[in-house]
């Protein structure tokens, strides 16, 4: 392990956790491979994948089918990896099947739309807010909030840290179609709507 003499696949990956860890189950390393190996204390393994983060990515994450479980954690260490190519991250957002809390965690603000489309953040009036603050009120945000199912979310959820700019804008855009906007004004949402 040591020498790094071995090419980055998935069967020498497997090996390699197979021999250094006793109680490894398979589907860990079929479904969340990158979180196997962090969590596996194999600091040889996981200092060679960081330092071939790139080349990891792309033949074994990527081409792993069932590899879209990685932990949140993990999940938002590959995002905010500076040495991974954007490419590379947009590819793992669109494969990824868990929510992460709250765009905070991403560094990238150009991967906060692509996760907002896949809807792989918690649907609340904060995540909505800093997206806002950062992105306004674009397409990406106008059409998650026109989602029924986002729709179904936020009525729900607390909107009093939203700003009455914030609720201005959204009242006066006109790109909320009727039923949504309807459905959010007979909410307990926003105080200012």
């Amino acid at each position: 392990l040591k020498g790094r003499h071995y090419a980055i696949n998935l069967h020498n990956i497997s090996a390699i956790l197979h021999r250094e860890v006793s109680d490894i189950a398979e589907n860990d390393i079929k479904m969340c491979n990158y979180t196997t190996i962090i969590n596996s204390n194999c600091v040889d393994l996981i200092e060679y994948v960081k330092a071939e983060i790139n080349s990891y990515v792309e033949k074994i994450n990527l081409e792993i089918d069932a590899c879209s479980y990685e932990s949140e954690e993990n999940f938002v260490l590959l995002l905010n990896n500076e040495t991974l190519k954007i490419e590379n991250k947009r590819l793992l957002i669109e494969r990824y099947c868990r929510v992460l809390k709250d765009f905070s965690e991403i560094n990238d603000k150009a991967l906060w739309s692509p996760l907002l489309q896949k809807e792989l953040v918690e649907k609340t009036w904060e995540n909505v807010s800093v997206y806002w603050e950062y992105c306004g009120l674009d397409e990406f945000v106008i059409d998650f909030l026109n989602k029924k199912g986002v729709m179904d979310s936020l009525v729900k959820t607390d909107a009093d840290d939203l700003t009455e700019e914030f609720v201005q804008e959204f009242v006066k855009n006109g790109k909320i179609n009727y039923d949504t906007f309807k459905t959010y004004l007979d909410s307990d949402c926003p105080k200012y709507m």
